[in-house]
């Protein structure tokens, strides 16, 4: 539901300014995991085998991950501390779609990034969450939004 989505998003906003991450990255990160998941961390995949607040497939990249290091299989902390490493070079999840290359950002650049929030969110769809129905105006949208609701908390 509408509330619990603004709390969880409220969480992850908090944890990723914490690390770091601009406000356009983590908003165009919400409008990526919105369109993936409603920003629910135990949301499995409807006829798939997807998991999670960004939906990784098969869940196991994440489930696996998150039973070596001590975090429930939904928690919002540990899909982010998932999510943040599984970005790092070399650990195979963030790399240049060669069929979208002009949305592109190596992950240290993304995480701070001042882009707007319009090529960020297309930055993280087509390097990180490669979708098999991109939908792309709904991610645009949802990230927009999110920007308009945190910019209201400020």
């Amino acid at each position: 539901n509408e509330l619990q989505m603004k709390i969880n998003a409220t969480i992850i906003y908090g944890y990723l300014s914490q690390q770091g991450w601009s406000h356009n990255a983590i908003c165009a990160t919400l409008g990526n995991m919105q369109r993936e998941s409603t920003i629910s961390p135990g949301r499995h995949q409807v006829g798939g085998g997807a998991f999670g607040l960004v939906q990784w497939d098969p869940a196991t990249k994440y489930t696996d991950w998150a039973g070596q290091n001590g975090y429930a299989n939904d928690s919002i902390t540990g899909q982010l501390k998932y999510l943040i490493y599984s970005m790092k070079p070399g650990k195979g999840e963030w790399f240049k779609n060669s069929s979208y290359s002009e949305y592109y950002l190596d992950s240290e650049e993304f995480i701070c990034s001042t882009n707007s929030i319009e090529y960020l969110t297309a930055v993280f769809l087509h390097s990180y969450e490669r979708a098999g129905v991109a939908a792309i105006d709904d991610r645009i949208k949802y990230a927009l939004d999110w920007s308009a609701y945190f910019n209201k908390r400020r």
